[in-house]
Parts: C-alpha cells; sequence; structure tokens
C-alpha cells in the first residue's frame, strides 16, 4: 500500500509525507449490500513534522464505475469524522478518497463532488460542498507502468484484467508470472483469479501456474482450496490420502501410457474428486490415447 500510495497520490502530496508506512485504520464503512461490488480499507499517513492525513481507498468490483461514486464516499468520510476520536472543537482530519477501478470501459465518474450537483447552483447563489478524489483507472495504464513495486504489481494486473474476459487466456501466464515474484498475495491472489476469470477454467489456471510457479507452492494451494471447499475436492467423508493416491497413480499410468502429460490434464488432475479419477483411471488403462481419456481438444 506504501508503495501504491506514493505512486498513485499527488506529487505535491506524496512530497508532504513522512517515511512512516500506512497504518490501516480498523473498520471498514461499505455496507454489506454493497461487499459483492465494492470493498474498502482506511489508512492513516504521517506527514512531515505534525499532522496526519487520511486516506480512505475504495475498490469498485464492478463492471463499470459508478458515476455517482462521490456521493457514497462522501457518507464513508462522514462515517469516519463521526466516529474519530477527539472534542467536537477540534478540527476535522483531512481525508482523501482514492477508487481504484477495473472495469473492463473507461470510468465515467466525475472527480469533483461539485460536478454532481446541478449547475443551476451557482446561479442561485449556493456553493455546493466539493473534494477531489484520486482515481486510479487500471485500464488506463498500460501493465508495466502499475507499481514499479513487485507485489503492488502482481496484485493489480490480476484485479485488472478479472473484468477483462476476452483477454484472460493471452494475459494470464504474465498474470501469474507477477505472481510469482509476489509470494505474499499468491494464496489470495489465486481464489480471487478462479472466482472471478470466466475466461479460463480452473484446470487451465492451475496447470499455467505450474508451468512459471513452483509446482510445490501451486499444490500447496490446490490443497487448501480444496480443504475449504473452494475447488472440486474429495467427497464428504472421504479419506484425503486415497484421493491423492489416486492422483498420483493415474499421473504415473498416464506417463508410462502416453509419455508427457500437458500441462491442462495435470491441472485437471489436481482438481479433481474421487469418483472422476477412478473413471479416469478405468479408461487410461485401456485407451489408445489421451483424448479417448479426458476427451478432445482438452490439452
Amino acid at each position: 500500500m506504501a508503495a501504491l500510495l506514493r505512486e498513485r497520490l499527488p506529487a505535491p502530496l506524496v512530497a508532504l509525507l513522512s517515511d512512516e508506512p500506512p497504518e490501516l485504520v480498523d473498520g471498514v464503512f461499505v455496507d454489506d449490500a454493497l461487499k459483492e461490488s465494492r470493498s474498502d480499507r482506511l489508512y492513516r499517513l504521517k506527514l512531515k513534522g505534525a499532522g496526519a492525513l487520511f486516506v480512505y481507498c475504495l475498490v469498485e468490483h464492478k463492471s463499470a464505475a459508478e458515476e455517482r461514486a462521490g456521493v457514497q464516499l462522501l457518507g464513508y468520510m462522514v462515517r469516519q469524522w463521526e466516529r474519530a476520536e477527539g472534542g467536537v472543537s477540534e478540527p476535522l482530519a483531512p481525508i482523501l478518497p482514492l477508487v481504484i477501478y477495473h472495469g473492463p470501459t473507461p470510468s465515467k465518474a466525475s472527480r469533483y463532488f461539485s460536478g454532481l450537483v446541478a449547475p443551476h447552483a451557482a446561479k442561485l447563489g449556493v456553493k455546493p460542498l466539493d473534494f477531489e478524489m484520486v482515481l486510479v483507472d487500471l485500464g488506463a495504464i498500460d501493465d508495466d507502468e502499475l507499481s514499479s513495486e513487485p507485489t503492488p504489481r502482481a496484485g493489480l494486473l490480476a484485479l485488472k484484467y478479472a473484468t477483462r474476459e476476452a483477454l484472460q487466456r493471452a494475459r494470464l501466464g504474465k498474470v501469474l508470472t507477477a505472481l510469482a515474484s509476489a509470494p505474499g498475495i499468491l494464496r489470495v491472489a489465486l481464489v480471487y483469479m478462479m472466482e472471478t476469470y470466466r475466461g479460463v477454467n480452473r484446470a487451465q489456471l492451475l496447470g499455467e501456474a505450474r508451468r512459471v510457479m513452483p509446482e510445490e507452492d501451486v499444490m500447496t494451494v490446490a490443497q487448501e482450496l480444496r480443504d475449504e471447499g473452494r475447488v472440486e475436492g474429495e467427497a464428504k467423508g472421504e479419506a484425503k490420502g486415497r484421493v491423492e493416491g489416486q492422483r498420483s497413480t493415474l499421473l504415473r499410468v498416464l506417463g508410462r501410457r502416453f509419455g508427457s502429460v500437458p500441462d491442462d490434464v495435470r491441472g485437471r488432475v489436481i482438481v479433481a474428486a474421487s469418483a472422476e479419477l477412478e473413471g479416469w483411471l478405468d479408461l487410461a488403462l485401456d485407451a489408445a490415447t489421451l483424448d479417448a481419456v479426458f476427451g478432445p481438444a482438452t490439452h
């Protein structure tokens, strides 16, 4: 987050920040009904000398940006001011809203709150409340320019292509290669990609992950996901060791019968349940080709 803020906040503001990392403030403000479409974090940044700045970071998980995002932002900022410690006579701490948007179309949201107010307000002598939000539209940023740091770059890449289904297959290797350099977010990123990347199936994703990452890391993640029910796994009550034995046996038979096992086939085996593994093993014993076991166009 420190890298993201220093790279995306206005340069004059960054020059005022201390060298201390941003402090994550407890509490979120997005309503439960909106959790699937947006998530938020609040950070406290110390300034050089004295004082602090709060940065409210909102991530939009939608295919189209909310044109009235400023209204929701104002509500979240007010909630923070209401819950802040300090006497009523003390000035409110400044809050800078930062919106990260990764939809497939350019954002149409106004960066200024006043842009949402009817223009005839000025003729009436009304001076509307105004603030500016920092909008980071990932689609408008080249992949290599998302961040100079490995971890935020990998995370932003995964976010960027979550809503670009037509490009997911072509960019999958690039995203996973970036994640290989960011082990701290590897697991959560793979879970996120499995749930949001509709342009590739889970077997393809895990197969490509094995190509660019250490197999041990991928297998560990796959096993954790199976244990949590995030990937097709063992039937209820099924012995974990038995299923792992089935996978190992099937891969060994495939290797002996057909030579090297393609990544997409190996990926399907890694996430398959016991009954499916047993069926494939029966077919593999007599099949003349891999297609006869897994169906055509699987690798």
